[in-house]
């Protein structure tokens, strides 16, 4: 799966702290964020263009504020998936 420039993807990342990257280590709360935070490693990142979609457009990062909602589907390696507004910062 290759690549693709999305609107929410930043070209001038640089490790910006105002991007979730994929690498990044985020504190993950699973079942849709009622479980307690594990520590996770982001390995892919699709921003859909519908809410509810449940495929995107696979990106390298998508600014924090972008995670607010559901329009930011995570990879993790801890095997599962979630949406963006599941994870924080570490």
């Amino acid at each position: 799966m290759s690549m693709t420039r999305h609107p929410d993807w930043r070209e001038d990342n640089g490790g910006a702290h105002d991007d979730l990257t994929v690498g990044d280590i985020v504190m993950w709360q699973g079942s849709f964020g009622v479980s307690p935070p594990r520590r996770a490693v982001v390995t892919t990142i699709e921003v859909v263009a519908e809410l509810g979609d449940k495929y995107g457009v696979p990106v390298r990062s998508v600014a924090w504020n972008a995670c607010a909602g559901r329009r930011v589907i995570l990879d993790l390696s801890t095997g599962h998936w979630c949406y963006g507004e599941q994870v924080t910062r570490v």
